[in-house]
């Protein structure tokens, strides 16, 4: 079983972007690897849509992430 697909919105995306760009003005290495621990924890979504926090009104599910770099 394969699950439901995992789509990003276009703010979500840009989001993304403009975390890992400000991120990588510092430190380009762990800019990288914040954009990967993201990409690979919403991934998980395919399989357990549950861990997300649904809102009903637009069929979306987001997460919640701890720190990611230390």
């Amino acid at each position: 079983m394969t699950g439901r697909p995992v789509l990003w919105t276009k703010t979500a995306r840009t989001d993304l972007n403009h975390i890992v760009d400000f991120i990588a003005d510092n430190d380009a290495a762990t800019a990288l690897v914040v954009a990967r621990r993201i990409e690979a924890r919403s991934e998980t979504l395919r399989h357990h849509p549950e861990r997300g926090v649904l809102d009903a009104r637009r069929d979306l599910s987001s997460l919640l992430f701890e720190r990611l770099v230390r």
